[in-house]
C-alpha cells in the first residue's frame, strides 16, 4: 500500500505553486490506480484471451469482459480512493457512488 506523508504547512507569507498542486493531485490518482495494476491486467488478460476475436475464444467466459469495465474496475478505483480519503468508511460510500454514477448513466 502506498502512502503519501502530507507536506509541511507553508508560511502565511508563502503562496504553493500550481506545480506543487499538480503535482500532489497526480500522486492521489495514481495512488488510486497503483493498488488496482492487477486487476487492470487480469481483466486485459481476460479481454485478450477469451472475447470473440482473442487468442482462445470463448463465449461464457467472454460474458465476464463487460461487467468487469463497467462495474468492477471503477468500484475498485472509487473504493481506494474513497478510502485514502476517509478509511474504510470512505472506500465503501466511495463504491456506493460510483455504483449510483454507474446506474445512472448505464
Amino acid at each position: 500500500m502506498t502512502t503519501t506523508t502530507p507536506a509541511p504547512a507553508a508560511a502565511p507569507s508563502e503562496r504553493v505553486s500550481a506545480r506543487v498542486h499538480v503535482q500532489r493531485f497526480g500522486t492521489f490518482l495514481s495512488n488510486m490506480i497503483m493498488p488496482n495494476i492487477a486487476a487492470i491486467i487480469a481483466w486485459g488478460l481476460l479481454t485478450a484471451f477469451f472475447i470473440p476475436v482473442g487468442w482462445t475464444p470463448n463465449e461464457k467466459i467472454a460474458t465476464v469482459v463487460e461487467p468487469g469495465i463497467y462495474f468492477v474496475l471503477p468500484v475498485l478505483i472509487a473504493y481506494t480512493g474513497g478510502r485514502m480519503v476517509y478509511g474504510v468508511r470512505g472506500g465503501v460510500v466511495g463504491g456506493f457512488a460510483v455504483l449510483g454514477v454507474i446506474m445512472a448513466t448505464y
